[in-house]
């Protein structure tokens, strides 16, 4: 048993570090479609993993938390429009909560903020910012 929890660790511990190396890219430099890439071909791994592996919960945790960050997709379009100014990005921190410049973000602090949550308020400033451009 405890040479299968040793082959899980190793195994999930990959993915995993790799998805905190996704998250320490900062969100200036990477776009949206090679953030949802590389989230895609990390799930590609999951599912390649063998049964028994994916039969632990830590194994579904992961793939659990792959499928939300993969929901901020839609989001990360929408707040690396290119009409988005200084203002609207500052508007976005506030309401995210961050407290960083918008050079500083990373996509890590991305996922924490819990973009889906506000949804609502980040298409408003993209609109505004629209409506401006």
């Amino acid at each position: 048993e405890l040479e299968g929890l040793l082959e899980v660790w190793e195994s999930l511990s990959r993915v995993w570090n790799e998805i905190e190396a996704l998250g320490e890219k900062r969100f200036v430099t990477v776009t949206p479609d090679k953030i949802r890439g590389g989230l895609r071909a990390l799930e590609e791994k999951l599912a390649n993993m063998e049964n028994h592996i994916r039969s632990y919960d830590a194994f579904d945790f992961l793939r659990k938390r792959l499928e939300l960050q993969q929901k901020n997709y839609v989001h990360f379009v929408t707040i690396s429009s290119p009409v988005l100014r200084k203002k609207h990005q500052h508007q976005i921190l506030k309401i995210l909560r961050i407290k960083k410049i918008w050079q500083d973000v990373t996509v890590g602090d991305l996922w924490e903020a819990e973009l889906q949550r506000h949804k609502e308020d980040l298409l408003k400033i993209a609109e505004t910012a629209q409506g401006e451009s």
